[in-house]
């Protein structure tokens, strides 16, 4: 082996406190351990010692002087260099890898006990047994009861129809009711005024003083079809119509019978009137129905022509008196009032 060369100079000087402390600051390494060399490898010569490193004397700190006007003083020489402890941070830094001086972090367990889970199925479990225990016990104290006799049947005795022939007197003693008012109706009409004139046609087509069909009655209302169903289905009996014109003013009044087990009509009729005209007035004296007049021109069907409309609706029994004024003017409400008295009390 060489033996080491012969290093001339200046013997090597100690380190400055500045230096140790840089160096005394660094963490610990662990040493390496020492590589097994392979049997087939030659042996590896050990290296030669290494040179001395120079190292510079630290450079001396001139004093400053003190500044004026009374500003504080520094010392001239440094601080004495304070000592470090032997593990400066009590947790590595961030990013060290642990087992290099170090102690491994322990596990922190985050998980925590569910409590509110257990709770929500003991109520939930407790809610499904509840009803099934309480209705299997009620089941079996119920079993063993004895049973409750029924009591026994009575017979019931069956009706009896006796056949036989039923004679004409018998059958009309069994009709209804002759109905109120009977006859012609015709003759209980209003007879015309002495200074009217006779009507020059209406839109029914009707003869005054005669009598008035489902089919005329319809067609002078409009919506004949419509019409014609609903008179019919309400019980429609008989009509009887007149009518006079004095002046330029139309009256028209008829008496609309209805058969005795639809006399309800009647009135339905004449409450129906009273709601399509909100300005009505109801009668006084005992009589049914309402009277008015329509502050609003209208126009006739199928017409430019423009009149004012008023009348009254009143019953007696099952029949329906109804009074229609036509007027180029505004009605007056007291005339149809009158007209339909007058008339009401002939069917009394």
């Amino acid at each position: 082996m060489a033996e080491p060369a012969d290093v001339s100079g200046p013997p090597p000087t100690s380190p400055s406190p500045a230096l140790e402390r840089s160096v005394s600051s660094e963490p610990p390494q662990p040493p390496a351990a020492p590589e097994t060399p392979a049997a087939d490898e030659a042996p590896v010569q050990a290296p030669a010692a290494a040179e001395p490193v120079a190292v510079e004397p630290p450079v001396p700190v001139e004093p400053v002087a003190e500044p004026a006007f009374g500003a504080p003083s520094f010392p001239a020489q440094p601080l004495p260099a304070q000592p470090l402890p032997a593990q400066p941070f009590a947790a590595p830094p961030f990013g060290a890898p642990a087992g290099y001086g170090w102690p491994a972090a322990e596990a922190v367990d985050d998980r925590r006990p569910v409590r509110g889970s257990r709770t929500l199925l003991l109520l939930v479990a407790a809610l499904l047994l509840g009803p099934l225990v309480g209705g299997g016990i009620g089941y079996a104290i119920q079993a063993q009861r004895p049973p409750t006799p029924l009591p026994p049947l009575q017979p019931v005795a069956q009706p009896q129809y006796p056949a036989g022939a039923l004679s004409p007197q018998a059958a009309a003693a069994a009709l209804p009711a002759p109905l109120s008012i009977d006859g012609d109706l015709r003759k209980l009409l209003l007879a015309k005024p002495a200074d009217a004139q006779d009507e020059d046609g209406n839109a029914s087509g009707a003869t005054p003083g005669g009598w008035e069909t489902v089919g005329e009655m319809a067609r002078e209302r409009g919506d004949s079809a419509t019409e014609f169903e609903d008179l019919l289905d309400a019980g429609l009996r008989r009509t009887a119509m007149t009518g006079w014109r004095k002046g330029d003013i139309d009256y028209r009044i008829e008496l609309i019978q209805y058969f005795s087990a639809d006399a309800r009509s009647a009135y339905e009729a004449m409450d129906q009137a009273h709601v399509r005209n909100p300005q009505s007035v109801p009668f006084a004296d005992g009589m049914q129905g309402s009277y008015w007049a329509d502050p609003k021109q209208r126009t006739y069907v199928q017409t430019n022509l423009k009149f004012y409309y008023g009348g009254a609706k009143t019953r007696r029994g099952d029949v329906l008196v109804s009074v229609e004024i036509y007027s180029p003017n505004p009605v007056n409400a007291d005339e149809a009032r009158d007209l339909a008295k007058q008339q009401w009390e002939r069917l009394g």
